[in-house]
């Protein structure tokens, strides 16, 4: 994938978590690439675009920090483990969320 196709998958992606989270009557900021989710207590997932690497960086109180790279194959994006982006976020977000 070329540069501008990873910006542009990416920040699709970026912009739909943000618009889901703030319908969803949450708190997310989106800026520069950098999409930071907050919650109660001021715990945060933060979850970033890494051009270099052309991956999704995310970094959660709960799970950690992941890599994740586009899979054409499953168009998703995909961690070297074989996790999907959408699933980890959907946990966490909802743990933090319910705590």
């Amino acid at each position: 994938m070329d540069t501008t196709d990873f910006h542009a998958r990416a920040d699709r992606f970026l912009q739909a978590l943000c618009d889901r989270i703030d319908e969803e009557g949450g708190d997310a900021e989106l800026a520069g690439g950098v999409l930071t989710l907050t919650f109660g207590g001021g715990r945060q997932i933060v979850v970033n675009k890494h051009e270099a690497m052309q991956q999704i960086w995310v970094a959660s109180p709960l799970s950690g920090g992941h890599h994740f790279s586009w899979d054409e194959t499953t168009a998703s994006w995909t961690s070297r483990q074989g996790e999907t982006l959408e699933p980890l976020l959907e946990r966490d977000i909802a743990a933090l969320g319910s705590a």
